[in-house]
């Protein structure tokens, strides 16, 4: 399992917390992810970032690029870092536009035969669809935490069979699983959820990062993991907890069904 640094806040303001990440703070993050070997990036083109990237990463630093597939210029990007092309979302939901969408991005790379193809998804839904249409992804970018197992072992097993590799986003939440008093514009019932979950990691003695991250680190189905990060200290101590050896099983069970808790696209 490794770690994919999220940059949607690198350049503009990004979450709940409609946050950027201040220019001292992101030169230190740079700079400590050219010492980590194993750390990857997501970027997309409508961050606006990959620019930046290019510029302060080093070579063994990898980017997970997502494109929209009918507006992408990604053919006119010249950079070496590329380690997949992920198509943004399953636009239309149809076995159809999954195939032509795959398609196109095959096309975009024929001539860079080292890069992966890869898809972000966000319901059950899409993953069905992706199984019957029989494509096989090298990389499928899917929403998991302590709230949300809506992704799991069983379901992803056909295709992890032909080979396809799943990369864990979310997993904090946009960073709502880490807060200590819960934002007042959350829905109740999410805000009632940390509420629990705090309760829950006080009496345990460890933080929620530590438990939010021992959850995904036992899905070992999953081969990567990305973060959203404000600042350098907090990526210091994911990858210490990311890198520790402790058991963090305990007797619990956050998760729900409903999707105004544990969608950001429903708490509006």
């Amino acid at each position: 399992m490794k770690i994919i640094i999220g940059t949607a806040n690198f350049l503009k303001n990004y979450g709940l917390n409609n946050y950027k990440v201040k220019k001292k703070e992101l030169q230190n993050i740079l700079n400590f992810c050219k010492k980590e070997k194993f750390i990857f990036f997501d970027c997309a083109e409508e961050y606006k970032n990959l620019t930046l990237l290019k510029k302060c990463l080093s070579k063994k630093n990898k980017i997970f690029y997502k494109i929209k597939t009918h507006t992408s210029e990604f053919k006119n990007i010249q950079i070496k870092n590329i380690y997949c092309l992920m198509i943004h979302n399953i636009s239309k939901h149809s076995i159809k536009k999954i195939k032509e969408d795959y398609f196109n991005v095959k096309k975009l790379i024929e001539n860079k035969p080292n890069i992966r193809v890869g898809i972000s998804i966000y319901d059950i839904k899409d993953l069905n669809l992706i199984k019957k249409s029989k494509i096989s992804f090298d990389y499928i970018q899917i929403p998991i935490n302590i709230f949300n197992n809506t992704f799991n072992a069983k379901n992803t097993k056909s295709l992890r069979k032909m080979g396809t590799k799943f990369v864990a986003r979310s997993i904090f939440l946009q960073g709502v699983l880490l807060q200590k008093k819960p934002n007042k514009n959350l829905p109740n019932n999410l805000r009632k959820k940390i509420l629990k979950l705090n309760s829950f990691v006080s009496k345990q003695k460890i933080s929620n990062i530590e438990f939010c991250l021992g959850f995904i680190k036992r899905q070992k189905w999953i081969s990567k993991i990305i973060f959203g990060i404000d600042k350098h200290e907090q990526l210091k101590e994911l990858v210490i907890n990311f890198r520790s050896r402790k058991k963090t099983a305990y007797n619990y069970n956050f998760f729900t069904n409903e999707k105004k808790t544990y969608d950001p696209r429903y708490w509006n």
